[in-house]
């Protein structure tokens, strides 16, 4: 800020009775710094004749603003004037019903075209057309956010509105590129160092369409205009946003009435919700740059390396992100452990199940059919022998294990028989004949006696429950069988 400038201010207040201590808080809220401000408040930066009257004052409270004209110099440079929510919003649904129409219809060509693609049959004649339909409705879709804001401002129509964002479309796409950077630099720091950025950065887009400032210095101009009143801010979009939602899930109850009802009122809420959105956070923009109008004539301040260290490490952030978790975290490991651990709890629910089905049914020995049973794989069971092969889930004694758990008076204890989360479509180990995931049940010639093989991928849990297993170190299994050890073939 030139330093005429503040002299100028100053000057003024103490033309209109201001004490010093009322000019301190007045340019400090309107974003001066402390420094600067106590270094032009010395006695000779009065006007002449004015000394002696600003020293008699000192004591004296400053007046207080009563609306009239001698007070607004005051209330334009205080940025924390802002006006309240409920009168921004007033503001905004009255512009967005001035303007229906054209704000809808900007809005409506994006989403039409997703509809569009939404339709078309997803063949293979359509990939070309989709393709370019598909990025056709992207750029429209980002020429909108322009087109609107045009349209809010102005008496722009929609097809003026979409010529005017054609006209800055790479200048909005690199500060969008920016703004997203920037946020997301800020949210690898913390979720609140994100949200204090984002916040910063919101009128990125309306300063490039009405200040013509591009890239950071969009974002540097929009923190200037925030600062002093970020809270204020903030609280103001969280109202909008608790609005919003709340309109939005009573349009949402239309779906209990009808399915089609409520595709169209969703349609219509989105138009209308996208909309007055624009609208406040336009009147918002044009409220601060009110109550700073100094900030229109002077160059952007700031430190630009500040936002485009964010900026920087919003672009490197996920990467280092991503090393740091696969070398640490090993999701790979972490998700073949989490199978294991379903695959165990799967085989402790079939012995349950079948536990519970012996000692309801027996004695009938008819109904033990003895035998090896697979839920996948070659055909070759754990540790020798010829499993039958048979991927259905179903209880009721047709599926890959031929009991019939439906028959108990209470119902199948289990929904469906487990199988492998990578039933046959992975490879688990070498130890598994053929390599290939899956399930194995040995139903002894001893009515109610079973053996359960479940195969393990990790080497944290084969080594916890494959030391017993002799030759089968890679299986999981539960044997309650008196007269087969573990792999054992005896009475086939």
């Amino acid at each position: 800020m030139e330093s005429s400038d503040l002299k100028n201010l100053i000057s003024e207040f103490r033309n209109k009775g201001y004490n010093d201590d009322a000019i301190l808080r007045l340019l400090k809220a309107a974003g001066y710094k402390d420094d600067e401000i106590k270094a032009h408040l010395a006695p000779s930066t009065a006007p002449s004749g004015a000394q002696n009257e600003v020293q008699t004052s000192v004591n004296n409270p400053a007046p207080q603003s009563n609306g009239t004209s001698d007070a607004q110099p005051f209330a334009n440079r205080n940025p924390l004037n802002l006006k309240s929510f409920s009168q921004l919003f007033d503001e905004a649904w009255s512009l967005f019903k001035s303007k229906a129409w054209v704000l809808m219809g900007i809005y409506a060509i994006p989403l039409v075209a997703s509809l569009v693609i939404f339709i078309i049959p997803k063949t293979s004649i359509a990939i070309v057309p989709l393709f370019i339909l598909f990025l056709l409705e992207i750029i429209l879709s980002a020429a909108s956010t322009i087109a609107i804001i045009y349209a809010v401002s102005g008496g722009s129509g929609i097809v003026e509105s979409y010529g005017k964002a054609f006209n800055i479309f790479w200048k909005y796409l690199w500060v969008g590129l920016l703004m997203a950077l920037v946020v997301f630099g800020g949210l690898v720091m913390g979720i609140i160092p994100g949200l204090i950025f984002l916040v910063w950065v919101m009128f990125g887009y309306y300063i490039l369409v009405f200040e013509d400032k591009k890239g950071i210095n969009a974002l540097l101009r929009s923190k200037e205009y925030v600062a002093g009143c970020w809270w204020k801010v903030l609280g103001r979009l969280l109202l909008l946003l608790l609005v919003l939602v709340g309109a939005g899930i009573i349009v949402n109850l239309s779906k209990f009435i009808n399915v089609y009802l409520d595709v169209v009122l969703l349609f219509i809420f989105e138009l209308v919700a996208g909309s007055v959105v624009v609208a406040f956070q336009f009147l918002l923009y044009k409220n601060l740059a009110e109550a700073k109008p100094q900030l229109a004539s002077s160059p952007v301040a700031g430190n630009k390396r500040f936002f485009e260290f964010s900026a920087w490490l919003g672009l490197v952030g996920p990467i280092l992100i991503a090393i740091v978790i696969t070398v640490i975290l090993n999701p790979s490991q972490l998700i073949k452990q989490a199978r294991d651990a379903a695959r165990m709890q799967d085989a402790l629910s079939l012995s349950t199940a079948m536990s519970t089905w012996t000692s309801n049914t027996f004695p009938n020995p008819s109904a033990w059919k003895a035998g090896y049973y697979c839920s996948g794989g070659s055909g070759s069971f754990p540790g020798g022998g010829t499993c039958e092969v048979s991927e259905s889930t179903s209880t009721d004694g047709t599926g890959w294990l031929p009991i019939n758990f439906s028959s108990l008076p209470t119902g199948s204890p289990i929904p469906e028989l487990p199988i492998d989360p990578a039933n046959d479509q992975m490879l688990c180990m070498t130890s598994s004949p053929g390599g290939y995931c899956y399930y194995a049940v040995r139903l002894d010639p001893a009515p109610g006696q079973f053996q359960i093989y479940v195969p393990l991928e990790t080497s944290k849990y084969q080594k916890e429950n494959g030391a017993g297993n002799v030759g089968l170190p890679g299986w999981f299994i539960i044997n309650n069988s008196t007269s087969t050890s573990v792999g054992g073939s005896a009475g086939f």
